[in-house]
């Protein structure tokens, strides 16, 4: 292929190949070389005052840029490398011009390369990536700039490349991938639910969620919205506003909330859903990370179950307490009624005497019956006594899965305080500080069973603090929407090393023939169960408070 003089190539192997471009230069410039660049005080200077440089040509331009730059004509042959090329492949120049372009790169890459030529003729420019083989026969990942070139004529005869060094950024691109493939696989093959979703609509879903909510494949999720499988939309986004609040009170991450979900055949499931922000191709969404807690529900249903027995159990010395003396007065006056009928009798059979006797006989009588009244209504109330103490057990039994209702705190909290005052130690002051306070969100028997198991607890620390005269003080009162409880004893306290675990499940101090460690963890449970809190205070040898917190019920008419 002809090239003119004018831009000759020289490809002897005693000198370096060069080749001349002709350079547009300002009006009365002349060539320049490399060192016309260096510093000159007398350069002439511009209108402006700036200094006038003349123009770089093209040999300095390409030698002196940090990429890779050639010139080869449409069959391949490289007719110009510069040195930044060379050190790019691992050779010298001289090495590479005249040698076939294709040479420098794996068969696949040199028949693309051939057809990228193609286009050149056609006179089309591209930016691609491309493959090379450096010296060591070791990959070289580019990123390629080509430019088709005039020569001596209309048609396009060479192609001027720049080659710019991309191979950490393909390892770091190999590395993304292999990672979002392994992450992919993870999600895929994950125990738990995750869906996706963009305006509480599903725009992917794992096989693991599919399953869950009982569909054929994860496809079939998509598109959906969210609340047609959530039931209770607004109690999610109820508990999930009160958690963002509490996250950020405590600078922690965000909770998970409690969910019911319905299935593709109307089952309901249990769950557990932690949800964050993220990005999903490449657009905003939200990920939900959803646990099934079914069969964790009825284990805590079963061990709650347990728990109840336990308090029941220890409720039965006090129960039996608490019916002897009103069953006592009950059979005692039982007796006298007994008595009463049977002289009624006597003196019924006696009728048959004189008119004297009868006046005395009927004082007798009237006076007999008026004592039977009065041990009837004194039995009456003696019955009461003991439906009542039945009752209250059963409020400590009563398995309640309704929403919270309104209840009268102080009403339960005198309950308890009455089924748990037998376990007090002797010459235990009492004293209750009872707030004016509107009713609380909550159920009667959970907070019953949390409160007798506190009260149980400060017993057994005023106990163990071997004190002459212990302190159990109940505050009942209202702070900031919310009804709050404090039990506090002058018992032994507790460690702060016990502070940090004191909610776990079978965590426990005692004795194993005086507690199973789950009283205070279920106790947890059941007052966020009803939307409240439980916190406790503590130190050795100062004693223990316990506060429950729950919502105060809104005042009817309130919106």
């Amino acid at each position: 292929m002809p090239i003119c003089a004018a831009n000759s190539v020289s490809t002897s192997s005693s000198t370096r190949p060069i080749i001349e471009l002709p350079v547009r230069q300002p009006e009365g410039a002349s060539a320049v070389k490399k060192d016309d660049l260096k510093a000159d005080s007398s350069r002439s200077t511009s209108g402006n005052g700036l200094p006038t440089w003349p123009v770089p040509s093209f040999k300095f331009i390409v030698e002196a840029i940090n990429e890779g730059i050639l010139l080869c004509d449409l069959d391949g042959k490289l007719l110009y490398v510069n040195e930044r090329m060379a050190q790019m492949l691992g050779y010298r120049v001289d090495e590479m011009v005249g040698d076939s372009l294709f040479s420098f790169m794996a068969a696949p890459w040199a028949e693309r390369a051939r057809k990228n030529l193609e286009r050149r003729a056609q006179g089309i420019s591209e930016v691609i990536e491309h493959e090379f083989r450096t010296a060591d026969d070791q990959p070289l990942q580019t990123l390629v700039s080509t430019q088709p070139i005039r020569v001596t004529g209309e048609a396009y005869e060479a192609s001027l490349v720049a080659i710019t060094d991309i191979s950490e950024r393909v390892k770091a691109r190999t590395r993304l991938k292999r990672s979002e493939e392994s992450f992919r696989t993870l999600i895929e093959n994950s125990p738990e639910g995750i869906v996706i979703h963009r305006d509480e609509q599903v725009v992917y879903a794992n096989p693991a969620m599919a399953e869950l909510l009982e569909y054929e494949s994860p496809a079939d999720l998509i598109g959906i919205r969210v609340d047609s499988f959530v039931l209770c939309e607004e109690s999610r986004a109820a508990a999930r506003q009160a958690n963002k609040r509490k996250a950020r009170a405590q600078r922690a991450p965000l909770p998970h909330i409690e969910l019911r979900l319905r299935t593709r055949n109307g089952e309901r499931v249990v769950v557990e859903e932690t949800r964050f922000e993220g990005t999903f191709d490449g657009q905003p969404a939200m990920i939900s990370l959803i646990r099934d807690i079914s069969q964790r529900k009825r284990l805590q249903a079963r061990t709650m179950a347990l728990d109840r027995l336990v308090v029941a159990g220890t409720l039965a010395a006090g129960v039996g307490h608490e019916i002897n003396n009103p069953l006592a007065f009950l059979t005692g006056h039982l007796d006298l009624v007994h008595t009463g009928v049977d002289e009624c009798l006597d003196l019924v059979e006696r009728f048959g005497a004189s008119d004297a006797d009868l006046d005395t006989d009927r004082s007798d009588i009237s006076d007999i019956l008026l004592d039977i009244q009065h041990s009837l209504r004194a039995a009456t109330r003696g019955a009461h006594r003991i439906r009542d103490i039945i009752d209250h057990l059963r409020m400590f039994t009563r398995d309640e899965v309704a929403p919270p209702y309104p209840i009268e705190v102080s009403e339960v909290l005198e309950t308890s305080i009455r089924m748990a005052s037998h376990q007090l130690p002797a010459n235990t002051r009492l004293v209750r500080d009872y707030g004016s306070v509107p009713p609380a969100l909550g159920h009667e028997s959970s907070l019953g069973q949390v409160l007798l198991n506190m009260l149980i607890n400060a017993a057994h620390a005023i106990e163990a603090a071997d004190s002459d005269r212990g302190v159990l003080r109940v505050v009942l009162d209202q702070l900031d929407g919310w009804v709050t409880i404090d039990i506090e004893d002058s018992g032994v306290g507790i460690a702060q090393s016990h502070l940090d675990r004191i909610f776990d499940p079978f965590f426990t101090t005692k004795e194993p023939d005086q507690g199973t460690g789950l009283g205070l963890s279920i106790s947890k449970q059941l007052i966020e169960r009803m939307g409240g809190e439980l916190d406790v205070d503590s130190a050795p040898g100062e004693g223990t408070r316990f506060q429950v917190r729950l919502p105060a019920a809104p005042e009817l008419g309130a919106e």
